[in-house]
């Protein structure tokens, strides 16, 4: 198998308005390369706002990857897949933020990866997104305001220069005749928190399929927070698999994915340690697990504060027996 990259498109976009681009189905994907950029000017206001970490990451409100017009395979928005890109590959995507004050073409930027292989696992192409035998594939857009790359206070962010979105893709060629899994990721759960607890259910969570693993990302008063969940616990019934003080998982994932710098309100919870697929959490009928939850212990947030579950899903191919 031989590698190629290419670019498919480079887009303007005006925000707000959706977007549709049909990806190539000559060969396997194995990853998407989103490049988002613009300038936009800032009027700071009488009443600071907060920029959030992943800038301009924001304005794509969901990032879908769909096949035969019906069969979504990624589901995320541009601010869960910048944190899930930190996680995956050990550093952000390139990513240069605006001012907060008063300042006019202030150049904005983010890159973020879709990725389709089985990344961090001992053989990536167990996973690829096959466009063969498509009838469809496309990449959907949803965009959200410059306003998006800031949270609170009165100031105004307003677009100067038109915001393109540059697609490339990573292909590889001679494996039409392969067989290939899928890695589906989404948002499970976005569920507010309101009070401390012993107890924080998030449920239920899909059985009936694999788990390569899960992102939780905290959100308190719009920003990102370390201070809400203090334990993370994900269990079936009263099988435990994972119990672990919030800090220590945050630790953890800094050491695993040689991350310099972690970011707060992010936990990665890896159901894959070895790199191999056949170790996934197991929530198949055959398990014998019929459900599957996260319990948390609580602070009290300053509110509204919502917790993000995003799910990354293992398919095995499907394999025809004579």
């Amino acid at each position: 198998m031989s590698k190629m990259i290419r670019n498919i498109t480079t887009k303007t976009l005006t925000l707000g308005t959706p977007e549709t681009i049909i990806l190539p189905r000559n060969y396997a994907i194995r990853e998407l390369c989103l490049r988002l950029k613009g300038t936009v000017d800032v009027v700071a206001g009488t009443s600071a706002m907060t920029q959030l970490s992943q800038g301009i990451a924001n304005c794509l409100s969901n990032i879908r990857v769909r096949r035969d017009g019906k069969d979504t395979l990624y589901s995320l928005g541009g601010q869960l897949t910048y944190e899930l890109n930190k996680i995956l590959y050990g550093t952000p995507g390139a990513i240069t933020l605006g001012a907060v004050t008063n300042a006019t073409a202030v150049a904005v930027q983010a890159t973020m990866i879709v990725p389709f292989e089985n990344v961090n696992g001992v053989n990536p192409f167990d996973t690829l997104l096959k466009g063969s035998g498509l009838s469809s594939l496309d990449l959907l857009i949803d965009t959200s305001s410059a306003q998006s790359m800031f949270y609170g206070g009165n100031g105004t962010v307003t677009v100067n220069t038109a915001f393109t979105l540059s697609v490339d893709s990573v292909e590889e060629f001679g494996a039409n005749n392969f067989v290939f899994g899928d890695i589906r990721t989404y948002l499970a759960q976005k569920i507010a928190v309101s009070a401390a607890s012993n107890s924080f259910q998030i449920k239920p969570l899909s059985v009936g399929n694999y788990y390569k693993g899960f992102l939780l990302f905290v959100e308190d008063v719009g920003v990102p927070s370390n201070s809400v969940v203090t334990n993370i616990k994900l269990k079936s019934g009263s099988e435990v698999f994972v119990d672990i003080p919030a800090v220590d998982l945050q630790d953890m994932n800094k050491k695993k994915y040689g991350i310099t710098t972690m970011s707060t309100g992010v936990y990665y919870i890896d159901l894959m340690p070895d790199g191999r697929l056949n170790q996934c959490l197991d929530v198949t009928p055959s398990s014998g697990r019929e459900s599957l939850e996260f319990e948390l212990v609580t602070a009290a947030p300053t509110t509204p504060c919502n917790i993000s579950v995003v799910a990354l899903e293992y398919i095995p191919p499907v394999v025809v027996k004579k």
